[in-house]
């Protein structure tokens, strides 16, 4: 029996819990998922590894449940926040309405909370493995293919480009406010060489009067 799978599964359950508060007043639908995924997938294994440490007897079946639409719903968060983030830095709206908002949070629930249920569905079997917990089998074919391996695969990729775009987007604003910055240092520089003649520096008292006194 492992020993440390139990309290290191649960802390990790109950930490994703401190966010929840700011993200539900905020509404982000996506975040919430994601971490309610992460949740409910270490409670699965802190439990599996507390109830079958030393045995392979068939308990709780409903685990594998909850545990395989986690496998779908984590990617699916992750693309809709990174969705959420390349529509900010694009800047392509500049203002958001609270209709906006109402069909985004739609949207999200549901990618990340209907398509998990939908696949969960499709999914009955379950093996039991000593001192880990109850684990989702895998009959090799073409459905199993594009059910558990190309569907989660997918959707990931997606997400990367959409983190891709917004990392691009945010890159590109940064240099922008950067080019901007150098422009208006640089013309204000120009103007006051032309308009105030530069002082000889001979002591500190010479130039603190000179700075003192009306130009």
């Amino acid at each position: 029996m492992h020993p440390e799978f139990v309290p290191i599964a649960l802390i990790s359950a109950f930490s994703v819990l401190i966010v929840l508060p700011w993200h539900w007043r905020a509404g982000n639908v996506a975040t919430l998922a994601l971490a309610f995924w992460l949740f409910t997938s270490n409670i699965i294994y802190g439990v599996g590894a507390a109830i079958w440490g030393d045995n392979a007897d068939i308990v709780i079946p409903v685990c594998i449940k909850i545990d395989y639409r986690s496998n779908f719903g984590l990617p699916a968060a992750c693309l809709c926040i990174c969705i959420h983030l390349e529509r900010v830095a694009s800047v392509r709206n500049s203002q958001t309405t609270i209709s906006d908002k109402r069909r985004r949070q739609l949207f999200e629930t549901m990618i990340c909370v209907g398509l998990p249920l939908f696949f969960m569905g499709l999914r009955y079997r379950f093996d039991i493995i000593e001192e880990y917990g109850c684990r989702p089998p895998t009959y090799f074919s073409i459905a199993a293919i594009f059910i558990v391996w190309l569907s989660p695969l997918l959707v990931s990729i997606t997400a990367l480009v959409c983190a891709g775009l917004a990392l691009k987007h945010f890159m590109v604003r940064r240099v922008s406010s950067m080019v901007w910055g150098v422009t208006t240092t640089a013309d204000a520089l120009w103007f006051t060489v032309m308009a105030v003649p530069i002082r000889p520096w001979t002591t500190c008292d010479d130039v603190h009067s000179a700075a003192l006194a009306p130009i």
